[in-house]
């Protein structure tokens, strides 16, 4: 039987691989918005990315919801400006974009954020 100490751990390591999947996932919506950005307004182009825009927004506002239940507000939320790191990858990446130096140090700044919100004072 496993005691209730272990389950709780295994449930906040869950929560804490949706809420990093969850941000990962979000950050496509930037993606979907750049895509539908290429098409005439109101076209099949459009439809389709705004549309996956949408779905993405949906499935996301699901697992927050779930997140919040097993997650502290403060705790996740820090962890949503991971997103805007991955959005600076995605633009490289899917559009050949430049990144400028002051575009890496304020990901540099996001990160130690996110790593210095991690540790707690008791």
């Amino acid at each position: 039987m496993e005691d209730p100490i272990s389950k709780q751990k295994k449930s906040n390591l869950w929560a804490y691989v949706l809420l990093y999947g969850s941000v990962f996932l979000t950050s496509f919506v930037s993606v979907a918005a750049k895509l539908a950005s290429r098409y005439e307004f109101m076209s099949w182009g459009f439809i389709f990315f705004y549309g996956v825009q949408l779905a993405i927004y949906g499935i996301y506002s699901i697992l927050w919801q779930l997140l919040l239940e097993r997650l502290p507000l403060s705790s996740a939320y820090l962890r949503k400006g991971l997103s805007f790191v991955l959005i600076l990858v995605w633009s490289v990446v899917f559009f050949g974009e430049q990144i400028h130096p002051s575009q890496i140090i304020g990901s540099v700044v996001i990160l130690t954020g996110v790593v210095v919100s991690q540790y707690e004072r008791h």
